[in-house]
């Protein structure tokens, strides 16, 4: 008879590499408390990190240990996939997302709306003033959500051509 164990799994990389892939039983600490840590970690804009928590003997394949960057994923969205997303996101996220988002990622989601709406967007990021980078990061967040609950459910498509996503 085996017990599983939990085996926690921590990512480190810059840019879109994966420089170190760290794998270790959770034997003395508390993993959920360490995968917490770890991704709330403020590290600079090219640099990240990421730890999870998996049960010994569970497959998984490297895209599903690796978080899911927002601007990585707009990269490599299609138009008419981008489009699929933004008509699920509330305007004051995508707000605050572009607030802190680069002028290449600006440009793409500003190219794949009308231009009311674009209007509308920047006046809205304008009366905002500035944010927090942890809001900033939260609305990414609940964007990736609605990416993942898009490509589950077969609405969009992310093009890899060769890339792993972040």
């Amino acid at each position: 008879m085996s017990s599983n164990k939990d085996i926690v799994i921590t990512v480190y990389g810059h840019d879109r590499i994966i420089d170190k892939i760290a794998v270790s039983y959770s034997e003395n600490i508390d993993a959920d408390t360490y995968c917490d840590t770890i991704n709330s970690l403020d590290l600079n804009e090219n640099s990240w990190v990421f730890a999870k928590t998996i049960t010994e003997n569970t497959p998984c394949s490297l895209d599903s240990l690796l978080p899911m960057r927002f601007d990585v994923i707009v990269e490599q969205l299609d138009a008419r996939s981008l489009q699929s997303v933004l008509r699920e996101v509330d305007s004051q996220e995508l707000a605050k997302v572009l607030k802190g988002a680069s002028e290449s990622v600006k440009e793409k989601i500003f190219n794949n709306m009308s231009v009311r709406a674009v209007q509308m967007l920047k006046e809205d990021m304008e009366y905002m003033g500035p944010i927090l980078k942890t809001d900033v990061k939260e609305s990414q967040e609940k964007i990736v959500s609605i990416v993942r609950y898009l490509l589950e459910t077969g609405e969009i498509l992310i093009n890899h051509s060769g890339d792993v996503i972040l």
